[in-house]
């Protein structure tokens, strides 16, 4: 019988032996690795069945040696399972989107380890013996096929840029067709086709090809609409020589891009790797992600113009306020110049004075890239092009500056300006110039400084700036960040550092217990247990001391987004649903209950705790509810038990830290006390309070409840969260 074969990537050694030990005792064969590469550099070695990945290492981490693997046609098919301490739910689905099958947590018990490797590796063989290889090859062609249709609809929800977007549609479709080389070709302004994205051209030919509508295969499905498949280009006289000469092509799919029934480009891919060629099933599903193609720069298009006219407004809004609550001349200027720019993204910005006595405009505020001898520039009213259009009062937009002589030409390569003028009377010009990655400005542009002129205008026809200057408070928050953020690292760091040792220690005492078998001398079997049941323990109490260090440190930060509370309760107890088993358990919620804005990481968290705290203090057989409700402008959310109950005295001290009570259940029962004082602190970061109603022998009931509108204070609070 042939080993199977297992590729153990970690950078504790520790942990290597000790799955080490567990797997080769049960016959398979193991191959370490102690870094990212080198776990590449081995899958690719040995062609393993499994590969153990632990997500932290030196190199390159768990999550990109999955990603390098999954890429690769010949590695994407061996099963991964991920290794780490991370227990955060984003850090699980992250793995498993990426194609692990499986995600175990640290410390893990080497039988658990065990059930897992074997349970994947079983579904690994009957998938290979319940299908025949053509089949099973055809199958694979297709589950790649609808995995590329779903990695680019998720696509088109996460990414916004539409470079970055049509990138990854053509990997997608390099990868499902098996080709070398791709293109997105798209429509310029002179219907001329443009490689906008490519992969195994060179950006030297990338950026000269050019072909217009009809010309060449991409030119015909370009102007007909209709996708092509070639499987000899030797047999085809559309294909242009020249292009042949740039890139050898032998078999070549093109398909059309449309965007709103309309046609916008082309999607070429040429030449499979295998040396075989395209088949209908490549320009199907080809087709298909074109398509899709076609639909994400719709979407990015709009999503693009959405969010420009939403943050022109927002910077308008700053603006306003910021120049209406301007105190000097000086700051009221810097404060405008600063906004234009910004908000027409150009690389500087010039404001003009008019001086009634000489006729002249002359240079009064500067803001953005420094720029040599622009500080005594003057234009007189009525000469060259910025002194006329202050004089006719006109507005201008000058992409392409040439013919007259101009000082501030000889300076910058395009400009945009607006007259300052009230009652009718100019007082000044309001220009920016360079627009950044050498684009052009646009009418949208010239929009956006006439709203801040306006804006001005209307500060100093209701004369709002004082004629006194004051000074102009700057704080600055880079340190407070930094000492924020360092923090927070140096614990995970810590907490990490503090599991690898406890991992091993746990695992290598239940090793033990295994491979001893019955213990004859009591003594050491009491022994081993007590290291393995107090490791456990210790863990248990990093992790809530690191949670607990993160919210005393203001380090957890909220992410409160529209969540429906029954889909909160359902995960908990699908979660804890085995530990569940022997209560009867209630659940109530209304049905008509509206999303509650809350961060949903820390509300599970806290009926995680409360549920486990419920499970603890009940008997077997015993009623555990769980209930949510509305109160006017608050959810309130209850666990109620059965059981021993709470004094009058004990509930005071309930969410103190390390305070449990001493009853006959706690003394058997490990805990670190801190469970409570962390769900309270959860609670009071989301805006809410909590509170326990019990009797002693008798119910008791832990409630909290959550605003239902966003806090003003806290409506800015986003970020990950614990």
């Amino acid at each position: 019988m042939v080993m199977e074969k297992i590729v153990i990537a970690d950078d504790e050694q520790a942990i290597v032996e000790l799955i080490s030990a567990k797997l080769r005792a049960m016959g398979y064969e193991i191959t370490a690795a102690n870094t990212g590469r080198e776990a590449v550099e081995k899958t690719h070695l040995v062609n393993p069945d499994l590969v153990l990945l632990d997500i932290l290492m030196p190199d390159i981490d768990g999550y990109e040696v999955c990603r390098q693997l999954k890429s690769d046609p010949k590695t994407k098919n061996i099963p991964i399972i991920f290794l780490s301490g991370k227990l955060m739910e984003r850090d699980v689905i992250k793995g498993l989107e990426l194609g692990a099958q499986d995600y175990i947590l640290k410390p893990f018990s080497p039988r658990e380890l065990a059930v897992r490797v074997r349970r994947v590796l079983d579904m690994k063989d009957k998938t290979k013996k319940s299908v025949p290889a053509p089949a099973l090859s055809h199958l694979e062609q297709k589950i790649d096929a609808l995995s590329a249709l779903h990695n680019v609809s998720t696509a088109m929800v996460g990414i916004r840029d539409i470079d970055e977007l049509l990138q990854y549609i053509l990997e997608q479709s390099l990868d499902v067709a098996n080709a070398k080389i791709g293109s997105v070709m798209l429509l310029d302004e002179q219907n001329n086709l443009r490689i906008s994205n490519s992969n195994g051209l060179s950006r030297q030919i990338s950026n000269q090809i050019r072909i217009k509508l009809s010309e060449g295969i991409s030119g015909s499905v370009a102007e007909t609409g209709k996708p092509l498949l070639i499987t000899n280009i030797e047999e085809n006289n559309r294909f242009k020589r020249r292009s042949r000469q740039k890139y050898e092509t032998k078999s070549l799919i093109c398909v059309p891009i449309r965007m709103r029934d309309r046609v916008i480009g082309v999607l070429n891919v040429n030449n499979k790797k295998s040396g075989d060629v395209f088949n209908q099933e490549d320009l199907e599903i080809l087709t298909l992600l074109a398509n899709q193609a076609g639909v994400a720069i719709d979407n990015a298009e709009l999503y693009k113009t959405m969010n420009e006219s939403l943050v022109d407004y927002k910077v308008l809004e700053e603006a306003t306020s910021r120049i209406i609550h301007s105190h000097s001349w000086k700051e009221l200027l810097e404060t405008l110049l600063n906004q234009a720019v910004v908000t027409t993204d150009a690389g500087l910005g010039l404001l003009f004075l008019a001086d009634e006595e000489t006729g002249e405009l002359y240079l009064e505020a500067m803001t953005g890239k420094p720029t040599k001898n622009l500080g005594g520039l003057k234009y007189k009213m009525g000469e060259q092009t910025i002194g006329t259009a202050a004089k006719d009062k006109k507005s201008v937009i000058i992409n392409h500056w040439n013919g007259e002589q101009d000082p501030l030409r000889e300076k910058v390569r395009n400009v945009i300006g607006q007259p300052l003028a009230i009652n009718g009377d100019v007082f000044g010009y309001f220009t920016v110039c360079d627009k950044t990655k050498d684009t052009d400005f646009s009418e949208k542009d010239l929009s956006s400084l006439g709203a801040l002129s306006g804006e001005l205008l209307g500060v100093l026809n209701i004369n709002r700036v004082s004629s006194k200057p004051t000074d102009i408070k700057q704080q600055t928050r880079s340190k407070e960040v930094t000492d924020q953020e360092t923090p927070s690292a140096s614990y995970s760091t810590v907490a990490h550092e503090l599991k690898t040792p406890l991992t091993s220690i746990h695992g290598f005492s239940e090793l033990l217990i295994e491979q001893l078998g019955d213990i004859t001398n009591k003594s050491q079997k009491h022994y081993l247990d007590l290291i393995n049941s107090e490791s456990a323990r210790l863990s248990d109490l990093i992790q809530d001391l690191l949670d607990l260090t993160k919210l005393e440190a203001n380090q957890a930060k909220l992410d409160r987004r529209p969540t429906q509370l029954e889909k909160i309760v359902d995960q908990v107890t699908s979660l804890l649903s085995t530990s569940l088993a022997d209560f009867n358990v209630s659940v109530q919620i209304p049905d008509d209950l509206l999303p509650a804005i809350i961060d949903s990481n820390m509300v599970t968290q806290i009926l995680i705790n409360l549920l486990t705290n419920a499970i603890t203090y009940a008997h077997p057989g015993d009623e555990i509810e769980i209930k949510v409700s509305e109160k006017r402008d608050q959810f309130l959310i209850s666990v109620r038990n059965s059981g021993i109950g709470l004094a009058p005295e004990e509930q005071e001290k309930i969410f103190e830290k390390f305070y449990r009570v001493d009853n006959e259940i706690n003394r058997q029962t490990p805990g670190t006390g801190l469970g409570l004082s962390i769900v309270k602190r959860l609670v009071d970061l989301q805006g809410g309070r909590i509170w326990v109603e019990s009797d002693t022998g008798r119910d008791t009931k832990f409630t909290f409840s959550l605003p239902k509108h966003l806090v003003q204070g806290n409506s800015n609070m986003t970020g990950a969260c614990l």
